[in-house]
């Protein structure tokens, strides 16, 4: 194995690692905090998130990602692009703080007015730290990073945030959460990194972080309109009740599609950008990894889609019934949604940032004008809405890592192979187990544990009798990754 995939395979591993633990974390405090907010609360929060990551796209310009992706990098350079960073997270501050009625009157939820100019500080908290985090991403400090993720949203979310909703703080819990983790992870990023301080930039390194930066946050704002699109449309007129039952399901969806592709994403940008000038080598590695997150993803797509009333009553509680509908029909795209995050670092290191964003706004606009449509329908009728523009999305960005690329389709199927067959097994340990267990009355705990275990047990056993139809190259570089690093 090449060093370039080695120190890439090891990258996945560490920031895995985190991404499991980070999710158990997630799990726990999500099931937490459903028992003791309501839907209205989380509609509160999800409508504020919206409006703040808008805001974050144009107060951080690309300013990490120019840092990882440019092959020369200075002093002047990481001062100017720290500059700019604060400069812009300044201007964004202002604008959101004194338009937050604005923007409340436009989401139709007037708590906003309130939550955005304390919510907005976490752009400030940003703008200090986004060059520094680009600095140890270029560096693949993935151990470090993963470490901070991890602590930064235990203390966040587990403490800050289970300690103010129990002390009746409602949606403000989730806000001063929010700011907390960012506070945390913004202390650390600059202790490690130490990114320069300079109020005199150089102006043509402005220049060119801009030129990068435009097309990043084009790309980034189309981006934000698809996976928002829909939050804003039930919010504006199914109200934030709505728009809490549905964010429940799209973050119990969300949740191992975003960490396991954060893992990937934040692994293969700087991987794949110190590889740029092969494309064909940048096309072999996308290829395995695609492999492996289809080995990853779908069997676990499958379980939550058999088992979803038991997901739902064991997470979040019986009160949200209601969500499991809609998550049923939004795991559907679990792993388009996974693996569409995997194309876009291999288009961001080959430069192909134009032709990203143009997929980016074609994505944004079968979100926004579907929901448009569909909301008349309901909640499932949005949900399906975007299930089929995550697929439509992962099959633009398939073609264009593979018009960019030329990888083998022969090898890219191969490599699903193993992800197919374990799903199959999942199927079939599944369906006639849980419908057992549910003409006994069983609880949703002893479903899922039962079901997770017998599943576990014929997988192994039959990547054991054959391994290259059940495991593949996918499964063995994670096992051997796994094993040398325990070893």
């Amino acid at each position: 194995m090449s060093s370039i995939t080695a120190q890439g395979a090891k990258g996945i591993v560490w920031t895995s690692f985190s991404a499991v633990g980070r999710g158990g974390a997630q799990l726990l405090v999500l099931s937490i905090l459903s028992r003791l907010l309501t839907p209205t609360d989380f509609g509160v929060a999800s409508a504020a998130m919206v409006i703040a990551n808008l805001s974050l796209i144009f107060s951080e310009l690309g300013v990490s990602a120019a840092v990882v992706q440019r092959q020369s990098l200075d002093t002047d350079f990481l001062a100017t692009a720290q500059f700019v960073g604060l400069l812009l997270s300044g201007a964004l501050y202002l604008v959101v703080a004194n338009f937050s009625s604005t923007f409340a009157d436009l989401m139709r939820i007037p708590a906003l007015s309130d939550v955005l100019p304390i919510l907005g500080i976490a752009f400030l908290i940003r703008g200090l730290s986004q060059t520094a985090e680009g600095i140890l991403t270029r560096n693949m400090r993935f151990k470090a990073l993963s470490i901070i993720e991890f602590i930064s949203y235990l203390v966040g979310y587990g403490v800050v945030g289970t300690v103010t909703a129990v002390s009746g703080f409602g949606y403000w819990s989730l806000v001063y959460s929010h700011l907390s983790q960012n506070i945390i992870q913004a202390v650390c990023f600059m202790v490690l990194a130490k990114p320069p301080i300079s109020i005199t930039p150089n102006w043509g390194d402005v220049r060119a972080l801009f030129l990068f930066g435009n097309s990043i946050s084009f790309g980034q704002l189309a981006s934000h309109m698809a996976l928002n699109g829909d939050n804003f449309v039930v919010s504006r007129w199914l109200g934030a009740s709505c728009l809490g039952i549905y964010s429940r399901a799209y973050q119990l969806l969300v949740m191992p599609a975003a960490l396991f592709g954060q893992v990937v994403s934040k692994v293969l940008f700087p991987l794949l950008s110190s590889i740029q000038n092969n494309p064909s080598r940048v096309g072999s590695i996308y290829s395995r990894i695609v492999g492996v997150v289809a080995l990853a993803v779908l069997p676990v797509q499958v379980f939550f889609w058999c088992l979803a009333p038991e997901v739902v009553n064991f997470l979040l509680g019986p009160k949200w019934h209601s969500v499991i509908q809609p998550f049923k029909i939004l795991v559907l795209a679990l792993f388009f949604r996974t693996a569409y995050k995997i194309s876009e670092p291999v288009l961001k290191s080959l430069g192909k940032v134009t032709s990203l964003a143009m997929a980016q706004v074609f994505y944004a606009v079968i979100v926004v004008f579907g929901c448009l449509f569909s909301w008349r329908y309901g909640l499932n009728a949005i949900a399906l809405t975007v299930s089929i523009a995550v697929a439509v999305h992962f099959s633009v960005l398939q073609y264009l890592c593979w018009k960019y690329t030329k990888y083998s389709q022969l090898v890219y199927w191969r490599e699903l192979t193993p992800g197919v067959m374990n799903s199959l097994i999942v199927i079939i340990t599944t369906i006639p187990l849980s419908s057992l267990l549910r003409s006994f009355d069983s609880n949703s705990f002893i479903i899922l544990f039962l079901c997770f275990g017998l599943c576990l047990v014929n997988c192994s056993m039959m990547m054991k009798l054959n391994a290259s139809v059940f495991s593949g190259n996918a499964g063995g570089l994670i096992y051997d990754k796994l094993k040398n690093m325990v070893v």
